[in-house]
């Protein structure tokens, strides 16, 4: 059972590569009017679908809540990792400055963003740590929190597969 579903989108990203991007775009287009080796075209030409496919790869990311699991899915599936929501032990939020977007190797743990601006801190109980970016933490805290009730509810009193969503209050 999904929980929460966000894409974020990123515009420093492609800002940046924008750039080069252009650059070789247009390298090659003179390089093809001017009548170059053809070997300077094709490597300008790879190098423009090179750029391409990295503004495709490194402009979005999709963060997923379902009842077991934070799923983090960068690009498209370049880069993804799942958290055990049971494992999830405290959650803050944190500012992400403009040059802390992508996939990166923090201490203990992962970085994944972007867009810069707040994120979710997350840590685990085996003492790893996460910084998810989101346009979105307020959402994502709550799908999180939301997520942790059910499944602790589930561990305590519930048999898996008995929906606790539906059942009506007591009185």
């Amino acid at each position: 059972m999904e929980i929460y579903s966000h894409r974020d989108k990123g515009k420093i990203p492609l800002i940046i590569l924008s750039i080069p991007t252009s650059i070789t775009l247009v390298l090659f287009i003179r390089g093809i009017s001017t009548g170059k080796a053809p070997s300077s075209i094709w490597q300008i030409f790879l190098a423009l679908i090179l750029l391409i496919l990295t503004m495709l790869f490194v402009s979005f990311m999709e963060t997923r809540v379902d009842s077991g699991k934070l799923h983090v899915i960068f690009g498209p599936r370049l880069f993804s990792t799942s958290i055990p929501v049971d494992k999830i032990v405290h959650i803050s939020q944190r500012f992400i400055p403009w040059y802390s977007t992508g996939v990166k190797k923090i201490r203990k743990g992962w970085l994944f963003s972007v867009c810069s601006g707040w994120g979710l801190l997350i840590e685990l109980s085996d003492g790893k740590r996460y910084i998810i970016g989101s346009d979105d933490p307020e959402g994502l805290e709550q799908a999180l929190k939301a997520a942790k009730e059910t499944t602790g509810e589930l561990g305590k009193d519930e048999e898996p597969g008995n929906d606790i969503s539906h059942q009506e209050p007591s009185s």
